[in-house]
């Protein structure tokens, strides 16, 4: 007798490089899409015109406790990630942006050093 797993019971295996975040009174819920670059060829003959798309892979639900808890062991694993491999390096805007706070005046390079000098 075949005892394996009907595919529909499965859950959906993705892969996403963007992600989006909406905050509620009893839930947070992730948006991960797919974005991907698409090639038109433009008006003049051989001009390439560039456009992203993302497409939604999978929402994903969670109550406020579950998020925090999701929070602590992602930072758990980037830690050891980190320690074990190498320092992620992050451009400054883009941490400021996600800290929501105003850019500053430091270059990647310099954050990428201090990254370095943390994890050691």
């Amino acid at each position: 007798m075949d005892e394996s797993p009907d595919k529909k019971s499965q859950p959906a295996d993705v892969y996403a490089n963007q992600i989006r975040l909406s905050v509620g009174a009893y839930d947070f819920t992730l948006f991960f899409g797919l974005s991907t670059i698409q090639h038109d060829e433009g008006v003049e003959q051989g001009e390439l015109q560039a456009k992203e798309q993302t497409k939604l892979q999978a929402i994903i639900r969670m109550s406020p406790p579950h998020a925090k808890s999701l929070s602590i062991l992602l930072n758990r694993f980037i830690e050891s990630y980190e320690k074990d491999v190498a320092p992620i390096g992050l451009p400054n805007a883009l941490v400021s942006h996600l800290k929501g706070e105003n850019p500053s005046e430091e270059t990647d390079e310099q954050a990428n050093e201090e990254a370095e000098k943390s994890s050691n």
